[in-house]
Parts: structure tokens; sequence; C-alpha cells
């Protein structure tokens, strides 16, 4: 009777084991799916944004000192505030879609959370912080380092340089006002949002030094031009 009991007993927990086991794969390919589906919506504006841009550089006139600057600003407050904006809600609104009402309320205050976590205080210690940041810039320069030689690795054995970013235009205005959006507010409010505030977090229970390390690859590779991929990389794990 006690081994057909502990024969039982062991039945009862490997069925819930494979359960666990196949609820934590369902969870992590609904996650994955939601996340690839962020990635899709930001270059589906992405695409909008240059689109408008084109339609927009039509109308400006040609030979004005600001028209480059103008053309700039719109790409960019499609793109960020208008495009991350709309792609985190309706990613957010697809992963709510199954949910129970209670269940959907306490789901979209997460998801608020996860939001707000972003931009939050640390709970460490301020030497902490302090040493996390020297060595996030000291990684971000050895990264901006390592890219420099290997770019000039590149360009003497094969003769010509890898596609890099530009941000060159005529000096105006409106070009500052659009550099200054772009760097300072746009990019690391709008970014942050994205990466940390929701991709990171949908994918954070699984793992959180493997989930940082692929969040962050994935915010390197999303530059999509060689002098930005791996110092950008770095940068999204520090």
């Amino acid at each position: 009777v006690a081994q057909v009991c502990s024969a039982i007993l062991q039945k009862e927990r490997k069925f819930k084991m494979d359960e666990k086991t196949i609820e934590l794969k369902s969870d992590i390919r609904k996650n994955s799916n939601i996340n690839g589906i962020l990635l899709i919506l930001f270059w589906v504006f992405y695409l909008l944004a240059s689109a408008v841009s084109i339609g927009v550089s039509k109308i400006l006139p040609k030979d004005s000192a600001n028209s480059d600057g103008i053309n700039t600003i719109i790409f960019y407050t499609f793109l960020y505030p208008i495009g991350i904006s709309l792609s985190v809600f309706i990613a957010n609104k697809l992963k709510n879609r199954h949910l129970t009402s209670d269940t959907a309320e306490f789901e979209k205050a997460q998801t608020l959370q996860k939001v707000k976590d972003s931009f939050r205080k640390s709970d460490m210690p301020a030497s902490w912080t302090a040493k996390f940041i020297i060595i996030s810039i000291f990684m971000a320069y050895a990264a901006s380092f390592i890219t420099v030689i290997v770019t000039m690795l590149i360009t003497l054995i094969f003769g010509s340089s890898p596609h890099s970013a530009s941000f060159h235009s005529e000096p105006s205005v409106a070009t500052t006002i659009a550099t200054i959006l772009a760097t300072t507010i746009y990019a690391p409010l709008f970014e942050e949002i994205f990466f940390r505030g929701t991709l990171y977090r949908n994918v954070q229970k699984y793992g959180t030094w493997s989930m940082i390390l692929i969040a962050g690859i994935t915010f390197g590779i999303w530059h999509a031009n060689f002098s930005q991929i791996f110092f950008a990389s770095v940068v999204g794990v520090c």
C-alpha cells in the first residue's frame, strides 16, 4: 500500500511539474510574441514617419535654412511621442485581450507600473549607484574605442568603411532645436519606455541578467548601423 501511495504521489508531482513547464513555455511564447509585435510596430511607424518626412520636404521651401531642421523635428515627433506611444499602447492591448476583467485591471496597473519603474529612484545606496554610473561610462567609452578600432581594421582590409549614422545638416535654429529634442528628450525618454519599460519588463521574470543582455543586444541591433550596434548594445546592458 505504501509503495502504491508513493507511486501515485510521484505521478501527481510529475504531472504538476509538466503542467508548470507547459504553462511557463506558453507564457514565454506569449510575451516573446508581444515583444516581437512591439518591434514590428515600431518599424511600421518608422516607415510612416519617413513617408511623412518625404511629403513634408516637398512642401517646405528648398532654399530655406530651416527646412531640414523642421523636417527633422516632424520626423522625430512622429516617430517617438506618437510612434512609440502607440506601439506600446497597442502591444499592451494585445497582451490584455484574453484576461478576465479583474485580472485585466491588475495587469493594466502592472503595465503602468512598469513604465513608471523605468524612471524610479534606485533602491541601491548612493555609493553603489555612483559606482555603477562610473562603470557604465567606462564601458561606453571602451565600446566606442573598440568600434573605432574594428572600423579601421575593416577599412584597411576591405578598402571601404562600414555604414554609419549621419547627423550632418545645415546649421540653423530649427536644426539646433531638432538636435536638442532628439538627443535630450525624445531618445532618452521614449527609448527608455520602449526598451526597459516594456520590452525588458515583459520578460524580466524569466531571468534578470539574461533578459538584460538580450534587451541590450536588441537595443544595439535596433540602431541598424555598424558604428552604433556594439556601442548601443553595451549602453543598453549598462
